[in-house]
């Protein structure tokens, strides 16, 4: 029996990614091989796992090319969501056993080097508050 957090944490291209989104999150979109962001929660403790590789860790285009694709900010934001809303309480429980921390995560995402820090302060319509 394969272990799917092991398989999370080793992906590194996008195409493996997606492999891995399709048989965990029932749903999933992919547009132009990228997944798109869910509106609702994770659905299952793996999905919430592979939303939170997605919002830390550089995920890669193709095997021949290094450069990550421009994607954390976004998940970020949407693992910030999950983060601060008690629909995704039930998940933390079980992450925690992963060794994941959710204040540990809403200080990463809240720091000044997060890829969602940088996006909202070059963006013109959050200057104007």
């Amino acid at each position: 029996m394969t272990d799917i957090y092991n398989e999370i944490k080793e992906a590194e291209y996008v195409k493996r990614i997606n492999d891995i989104l399709k048989d965990i999150w029932p749903n999933i979109i992919i547009f132009e091989n990228l997944p798109i962001i869910p509106e609702n929660a994770p659905p299952t403790p793996e999905s919430a796992y592979i939303a939170r590789k997605l919002a830390f860790e550089d995920i890669k285009d193709h095997q021949e090319k290094n450069t990550p694709i421009p994607i954390k900010d976004s998940w970020q934001h949407y693992w910030f969501k999950c983060c601060t809303s008690d629909k995704c309480d039930f998940i933390f429980k079980f992450l925690k056993s992963k060794g994941i921390d959710r204040e540990n995560d809403l200080k990463k995402i809240c720091s000044s080097e997060s890829e969602l820090f940088h996006a909202l302060d070059n963006d013109a319509e959050t200057k104007q508050f």
